[in-house]
C-alpha cells in the first residue's frame, strides 16, 4: 500500500487496509463500527466495505482532536 500521504482523497481502503493504518485489530474496527466510531464505510460489492482515504482522514482529525473520555 502507498504511502497515506501520497494517496488522494477519493482513493478507496478497504476493510483491512483501514485496520492496519489506523493499527487496530479486525475485532476493534468492527466494533468501532458497531459503535458508530468509524469512518463511513460503504459497499465496494456485494460483499466487500470499503471507506475513502479522505474520510479516514476527517476520522482520524476528529479521534486525534477529540478530548479524551477517561480523565
Amino acid at each position: 500500500m502507498r504511502k497515506l500521504e501520497q494517496m488522494p482523497d477519493e482513493a478507496i481502503l478497504s476493510f483491512k487496509d483501514w485496520t492496519e493504518l489506523a493499527n487496530i485489530s479486525t475485532r476493534t474496527g468492527k466494533r468501532l463500527r458497531r459503535k458508530g466510531d468509524a469512518p463511513h464505510f460503504f459497499l465496494v460489492s456485494p460483499k466487500r466495505l470499503g471507506t475513502t482515504v479522505g474520510e479516514y482522514r476527517r476520522w482520524l482529525a476528529f479521534r486525534t482532536a477529540a478530548p479524551s473520555r477517561a480523565a
